[in-house]
């Protein structure tokens, strides 16, 4: 089973009554031709009459206009093989794309993606990818196509008023601006690459519309996948050490009934941290690149062992003796307290 979350720092359930004015949503992300789907699906966060009423939160996205019905969380269930993993996986892809597209690619270096691979057909054709959000209670629509190459189409709208107002429209090197800034606008437009979003290019250069949506998605997609659960048992076991946070870190715990009674910390060995470091860039969505300041923090790089209530005393485990499922579980409660806490999508497969 796959779970999908949108998790934020307001997401305390409200009547349909009121309604949340400044809220960040993610309310729908689409896709095609990316790894395992060839065709166009959507993944959407609008509740619908079947809904339970209680869960549903209401969501001013325009001024003076009605709040629309947004679901906290989902989750996608389904057989194996089925393309549960691939719907987070192409989120984070589109995450990546966006953060890395401007610092990172190589002005002849293609563009990075992965298109549905099951056909002849689909590898020449371009991967789609659209998210449909509210920022500061503002609804906006982000999305791009591309294909090995180059960036094919780009384009984004804000709808303060209910109608949509053009941010940028590229077509190939051509691009369109909206009304507000575009002197900042045209300067990013000098510095375009083909293989390079506008929208990152434009954050760059702090591009006032444009920078929010951008923050987004650095700040507001988590992807808790195998490869990063070393480092999210870190973080857990750091906020079990928190004052501040062991409460909640223990109250998780207790939910689960897993017989755990905290946690332990030891240093690792440079091989040890050369992994992690590798980890929390799967995390954070940025695999394959370099971590730049003094990379991963030093409470990730740490081993945590897990104390379990014994007959007399605790009992310290290794993660080789633990089952998978009680990893599984402490790996996902720091994340969970984080996005909380600052207000984030978490992607839990």
């Amino acid at each position: 089973m796959l779970a999908f979350a949108r998790i934020s720092c307001e997401n305390s359930f409200v009547s349909d009554k009121s309604a949340v004015a400044d809220a960040s949503m993610l309310l729908a992300f689409r896709g095609s031709n990316v790894r395992s789907f060839r065709d166009p699906f959507e993944m959407s966060l609008l509740s619908t009459s079947l809904s339970e009423r209680a869960v549903v939160r209401q969501i001013s996205w325009r001024e003076g206009g009605q709040p629309i019905g947004v679901l906290p969380a989902a989750g996608v269930f389904g057989a194996n093989a089925s393309g549960k993993s691939n719907i987070l996986r192409a989120m984070n892809d589109m995450r990546s794309l966006v953060l890395s597209s401007f610092m990172w690619s190589s002005p002849i270096g293609g563009t990075p993606r992965r298109p549905f691979l099951l056909d002849g057909i689909s590898r020449q054709l371009p991967s789609h990818f659209e998210v449909d959000l509210i920022l500061s209670g503002v609804r906006h629509r982000y999305g791009f196509e591309i294909d090995d190459d180059r960036v094919i189409e780009e384009w984004a709208y804000r709808s303060p008023h209910g109608r949509s107002a053009l941010l940028f429209h590229r077509v190939a090197g051509k691009v369109d601006l909206g009304g507000g800034n575009r002197s900042k606008g045209r300067a990013a437009a000098e510095l375009l690459r083909p293989n390079a979003l506008f929208l990152s290019t434009a954050a760059a250069g702090n591009h006032p519309a444009l920078l929010p949506i951008y923050e987004w998605f650095a700040r507001n997609l988590l992807f808790a996948e195998a490869g990063s659960r070393a480092v999210r048992q870190a973080l857990t076991a750091r906020f079990l050490d928190d004052p501040a946070f062991s409460g909640r870190v223990r109250a998780l715990l207790g939910a689960a009934d897993l017989g755990l009674t905290g946690a332990r910390t030891h240093e690792p060995d440079p091989i040890i941290r050369e992994r992690m470091e590798r980890a929390l860039r799967i995390l954070a969505g940025d695999e394959g690149e370099t971590l730049g300041g003094s990379g991963v923090p030093e409470f990730a790089a740490q081993r945590v062992t897990l104390l379990h209530r014994g007959a007399d005393q605790d009992v310290e485990l290794d993660p080789d003796e633990e089952s998978l499922g009680t990893l599984v579980w402490f790996g996902l409660i720091g994340p969970i307290i984080g996005a909380l806490e600052h207000g984030a999508v978490l992607l839990a497969d």
